[in-house]
């Protein structure tokens, strides 16, 4: 992900493939087993002031927890630790009134200080994500040990759906004010807790004995990372994971699909991939040749040859299935050269 406009002299010429979300399982283990998953990404830093990549805020979003966060399977806002909110002054400012039951993994209550602390700190450090808070928030207090008060630069209509990313989230006193801690296991007030990290390796999550929420399915959490794709797939067929996610090869989706074995579940995916060129060298600073290019493109060739029909195409900047996708770019320049 990237501050957008910050690419002043960069643009996005097309957008080639929206990648589909292939989960390839061993038979199913009873909810209660520990469930071990194996993926090709890494995580970037366990902590919300640095992290900016989809892997580790998908992490961050099962150890943490903002005050509004998503419906899963949904693009639907719901309650996360805040039990409402209020809009007033036009817009510019946004009251959350917390749970009075959120506690972090060690028992510790969440409280607007800690909301607070936790936001502040990120505008501190001003990492990768820290624009999310900064390029609209003007200040950010308790006003009591339950009730969050934001001061926006100006009214923002989608405000809630930024205080479901994880630079919002509340995380564990123990994160120090001014500096990254990128292997840290406080974590946040998530359905799980870190019990074990070791970079690179593995990832150990148990279930938040405090949540608030619905207890996790899996009171274990394994997450197993590869080094590439064939290592992956070799630890499937030795029953060493119980998932492949992220990313297996085209060939080995097709494979493991007809073997029955294994059970496939195929659903939207929430990366992209595409071309960016800089427009300030030639041939590229000529917007007639980005619009030929952008024309000669062919999705559905690169989709079928390439990846075995196993992504889609795309035609927008915004993933298919999720909220203001449209597809502008095919409606400008169609689906074929």
């Amino acid at each position: 992900m990237r501050r957008t406009y910050l690419l002043a002299i960069l643009i996005v010429l097309i957008v080639i493939i929206a990648a589909a979300a292939y989960f390839l399982l061993r038979p199913a283990a009873p909810p209660t087993a520990r469930i071990t998953l194996g993926t090709t990404d890494k995580i970037s830093d366990l902590d919300t002031s640095n992290a900016y990549d989809f892997f580790t805020w998908e992490v961050l979003s099962n150890i943490g927890e903002g005050l509004y966060k998503y419906e899963p399977g949904t693009d639907k806002l719901i309650p996360g630790i805040a039990e409402r909110y209020e809009v007033k002054d036009g817009g510019l400012t946004w009251v959350f009134y917390l749970r009075k039951d959120v506690k972090f993994c060690d028992g510790t209550p969440v409280k607007a200080q800690d909301v607070v602390r936790s936001i502040k700190r990120v505008m501190k450090i001003n990492g990768d994500p820290a624009w999310l808070v900064t390029d609209f928030v003007e200040d950010v207090v308790a006003l009591d040990d339950y009730t969050v008060q934001f001061k926006l630069t100006k009214p923002v209509s989608y405000f809630l759906a930024l205080v479901a990313t994880p630079p919002y989230f509340p995380v564990h006193p123990n994160y120090p004010e001014d500096k990254i801690v990128s292997d840290a296991t406080w974590g946040g007030a998530g359905a799980y807790c870190i019990k074990e990290f070791k970079r690179d390796e593995y990832l150990i999550l148990e279930a938040n004995p405090y949540y608030h929420g619905a207890k996790p399915k899996s009171p274990s959490f394994v997450i197993r990372f590869y080094k590439d794709a064939s290592t992956m797939r070799l630890a499937l067929e030795r029953g060493e994971i119980d998932i492949a996610w992220k990313t297996l090869r085209p060939t080995d989706y097709k494979d493991l699909m007809t073997n029955p074995n294994y059970k496939s579940i195929v659903a939207p995916g929430g990366f992209i991939r595409y071309i960016v060129l800089k427009v300030d060298v030639p041939p590229f600073n000529n917007v007639l040749v980005r619009q030929a290019l952008a024309y000669a493109v062919d999705r559905s060739e690169i989709i079928d040859r390439v990846f075995m029909g196993t992504m889609a195409p795309l035609y927008s900047m915004v993933p298919n299935g999720m909220w203001s996708h449209l597809d502008v770019f095919k409606e400008k320049y169609g689906d074929k050269p």
